[in-house]
């Protein structure tokens, strides 16, 4: 029988190592080599031991089950398909379970589909934006919030709005976005942003000032305040498209701490976004763009934003625009001219002559924003050389293909 094959293998089994290892006389010297003869030995025999009880084993249950062995296979093969489609549907069910929140469009603005009614019965639809970005240097663990707010509207004269929230604090990813509809533009509450304002000067200047707060599910609750903005920049300026940067600085709140960030306020209007916004061909757009929002170690602003364009887009041509501002002297610049070299998948360097003969190297220490449609963020930290010497650089590099 089987089990009286296993009772002899496994005697042999016990008696073996005893076989195998001889006891040598006391006055013997016994040199190393040899033990591990011995050693090896008493190894090779417990393998062959236990293969050989394997063997006999799986023959005496082969002997035994071999006319139930086809039942037996399609049972397990029946298993197999019964746990794999309960796997397929719980994946599934997971899958339609996500909430739609944080799932992000393939395109940022969300014009209506090309052709549509929508489209030709907006042809002199608005379209507002506001961005946020705040940024506090930390070679380490640097912070950034980025509040984008669009509102588009529709035909029937109400707003689509969609927000966007990105950046890092503490490490820890924030990517967030909601849409809803509202009767106009104004900005409003949303389930990641339980409060924001635009508050107005009473001179009516443009020295307006941005406050909010945030939840990010990450670091609990944010505060925001900037300074006052002065619309430093102009980079629309038609009756039907407007667009303008403001560098300042913000107050932040963060887990009660309160801290000082740099801040760079944009904001866009146009009454026309058929036109201006979503223009001809802006579905079939092939480009790159590199834009760096950045400051270096004493204050002082760049932002750099050059696109490359590879498809015959007449209404969105290759472009570069940079900005600055001297933060001891208020002082500000344009300039039109720029080259920016990728050095390596993380590194970049980008020649900036308007702005006092400038070279900017960076490196990216943090990539918090990857998205399928080529949509990606960094933040990135370097040197910046220039006629006044060299400063470390730091800040928010985005890129758009």
């Amino acid at each position: 029988m089987w089990y009286q094959a296993v009772l002899v293998t496994f005697a042999g089994m016990l008696l073996l190592p005893y076989q195998a290892q001889a006891v040598l006389p006391p006055e013997l010297v016994v040199s190393a080599g040899a033990q591990m003869v011995g050693i090896f030995s008493l190894v090779a025999a417990l393998v062959v031991s236990v293969v050989t009880s394997i063997g006999v084993v799986y023959l005496a249950w082969y002997q035994r089950f071999k006319k139930w062995s086809v039942y037996i296979a399609f049972g397990f093969l029946v298993l197999a398909l019964f746990v794999s489609n309960v796997v397929y549907l719980v994946l599934l069910y997971q899958t339609k379970s996500v909430p739609t929140q944080n799932q992000y469009p393939e395109q940022e603005y969300l014009p209506p589909p090309a052709g549509s009614d929508a489209e030709s019965a907006c042809s002199t639809c608005a379209f507002y934006k506001d961005s946020i970005t705040l940024f506090i240097p930390d070679a380490k663990n640097p912070t950034v919030v980025e509040l984008d707010l669009n509102r588009r509207q529709e035909p029937d004269t109400t707003f689509s709005h969609y927000y966007f929230l990105n950046g890092v604090i503490d490490g820890e990813t924030l990517d967030n976005y909601i849409q809803f509809k509202a009767a106009n533009s104004d900005l409003n509450q949303s389930a990641f942003l339980p409060q924001i304002s635009r508050t107005e000067p009473v001179d009516g200047s443009v020295r307006a000032k941005y406050s909010g707060e945030l939840e990010t599910g990450v670091v609990g609750r944010i505060e925001f305040t900037t300074d006052k903005l002065l619309a430093d920049f102009t980079t629309r300026n038609t009756p039907d498209y407007t667009q303008f940067q403001s560098p300042t600085k913000a107050e932040l709140t963060i887990a009660g701490e309160k801290k000082t960030a740099f801040a760079l306020v944009e904001s866009l209007h146009s009454n026309d976004y058929q036109k201006h916004i979503f223009f001809d061909g802006y579905n079939s757009l092939k480009s790159q763009t590199h834009q760096f929002v950045l400051w270096d170690e004493v204050g002082n602003f760049y932002m750099i934003d050059d696109s490359e364009v590879f498809s015959d887009t007449p209404a969105y041509p290759p472009h570069s625009w940079l900005l600055y501002k001297n933060a001891a002297q208020g002082t500000v610049k344009k300039g039109f001219v720029t080259s920016i070299f990728e050095l390596s998948k993380d590194s970049w360097r980008i020649a900036v002559p308007d702005f006092n003969n400038g070279t900017i190297e960076v490196r990216s220490i943090n990539e918090y924003k990857t998205n399928a449609n080529g949509r990606s963020r960094y933040v990135v930290v370097g040197r910046v050389t220039d006629d006044e010497g060299i400063r470390d650089i730091s800040g928010v590099l985005r890129i758009v293909k």
